[in-house]
């Protein structure tokens, strides 16, 4: 199953903001078929105002990164199951909110908070608590569809500084 998922951001007009997800049939996103990722899905876990970035990994499951909680200025990294019947605290309490986010085939996550681009390891089904930092002065990269070759792939573009 295909989705795009998107988040309003710190701009939103709905406090709080949901996580939007949008099925993609045929690599033509339906954003008419969009559903939200509230703090509802999620279980008593966070209260969080804003997603700062989100990503999804090949079982359907979501992680979204928060800038902002209810109650307190946090950031955090959250895992929805695919279920989309609980949810999961990965990183509580970052120092900074993750900017651009994304997990390869092995589910480890790939993020950048403050500059800096972080890896957290999934080993024996579960993830690390510690992110481990490859240094700092990174820009996200942009990502945009291609539908080369009649598949619907994903291709990334720029390069870190």
């Amino acid at each position: 199953k295909t989705n795009l998922y998107v988040t309003e951001g710190a701009n939103s007009s709905q406090v709080p903001n949901p996580v939007f997800r949008i099925p993609i049939v045929n690599c033509v996103p339906q954003p008419a078929s969009k559903t939200g990722i509230s703090i509802s899905n999620l279980g008593a876990i966070s209260y969080y105002y804003n997603a700062s970035a989100v990503a999804s990994d090949s079982a359907g499951n979501v992680f979204i990164a928060t800038n902002v909680a209810c109650c307190a200025a946090v950031s955090e990294l959250l895992e929805e199951s695919s279920a989309a019947i609980s949810g999961t605290v990965l990183l509580p309490n970052l120092s900074a909110p993750i900017t651009s986010m994304t997990i390869d085939s092995s589910n480890n996550i790939y993020y950048v908070a403050a500059g800096a681009l972080y890896e957290l390891a999934y080993k024996s089904g579960a993830y690390s608590s510690a992110p481990v930092s490859f240094g700092g002065d990174i820009t996200p990269r942009l990502v945009y569809p291609s539908t080369a070759l009649g598949t619907c792939t994903w291709r990334t573009a720029g390069t870190p500084k």
